[in-house]
C-alpha cells in the first residue's frame, strides 16, 4: 500500500510518501540476506571454491550418508609444487592468478555431485562420492594431472606448474574425517618426495 501526502505553498512543496512494508515482506528480505551472508561464509574469498570450514562440514556429511547407505567416497588432496617460489620470484598477485587458474579447471573436471575446496594456500581437497576402486581413483588422478599439461599465463606469459595429489577412500582409509585428511596428506607429500612410486608413476604416465 502507497500513501502519498502533499504539503506545500505557491513557493515550496513537500511531498511525503509513506511505504506500508507488511513483515512478510521483512522477513523475505532478512532471509534473502541471511542466505547471502551464509554462502559468503562457506566460500574461500580469492577462488569462489568451497572453505575449509564447509569443506569439513560436508565431508562429515558424507561420512553419516555413507554410514547409513554403506556407501563409499574418496577425497583428493592436491598441493601445488614450487608455489612458493612463484609468490617470492613473481609476486602475491600472479600466485594469485595460478590458484584462480588451477581452481577453474578443477570446476571442468568435476562432476555436478563432487566438491571443490581450498583449504588454504596453495592446497586443495576434493570429495569424489561414489568411488573408491584403485583403478578409477589412479584414472581421476592421472587426468587432474593432465589438465595441468597446459601451461597457465601469468601476465601474459607461460608457466608450466605440477601439483602432487594424494588420496584416502572411506571405509577402507578411515571412517573419521580426521583420519581420511591425515591419510590424503601424507599420501600427497610422499609423492611430492617421490616416495609413493604408485601414485607418482600414475602422475608421470602419459597413457
Amino acid at each position: 500500500m502507497l500513501d502519498v501526502n502533499i504539503y506545500g505553498t505557491a513557493m515550496t512543496l513537500f511531498i511525503i510518501i509513506y511505504f506500508e512494508v507488511s513483515s512478510r515482506k521483512l522477513n523475505e528480505l532478512f532471509n534473502a540476506e541471511h542466505h547471502k551472508f551464509i554462502k559468503l561464509a562457506h566460500r574461500d574469498s580469492l577462488t569462489g571454491l568451497a572453505n575449509r570450514r564447509y569443506f569439513i562440514n560436508e565431508i562429515e556429511t558424507a561420512i553419516a550418508n555413507a554410514r547409513i547407505n554403506k556407501g563409499t567416497f574418496c577425497v583428493l588432496y592436491f598441493d601445488l609444487n614450487n608455489f612458493k617460489k612463484i609468490n617470492d620470484n613473481l609476486g602475491h598477485h600472479s600466485g594469485d592468478q595460478v590458484l584462480l587458474e588451477f581452481a577453474l579447471r578443477l570446476r571442468k573436471l568435476n562432476r555436478s555431485s563432487d566438491l571443490i575446496a581450498r583449504l588454504g594456500g596453495d592446497e586443495f581437497c576434493i570429495i569424489l562420492p561414489g568411488l573408491n576402486d584403485a583403478e578409477a581413483i589412479k584414472q581421476k588422478i592421472h587426468h587432474y594431472s593432465q589438465m595441468l599439461d597446459t601451461p597457465l599465463l601469468i601476465d601474459n606469459t607461460p608457466y608450466k606448474i605440477s601439483a602432487s595429489i594424494g588420496y584416502a577412500c572411506y571405509p577402507e582409509h578411515g571412517t573419521d574425517y580426521e583420519t581420511l585428511l591425515q591419510v590424503a596428506d601424507q599420501k600427497m607429500y610422499q609423492v611430492k618426495r617421490g616416495q609413493n612410486t604408485d601414485i607418482r608413476d600414475t602422475l608421470r604416465s602419459k597413457a
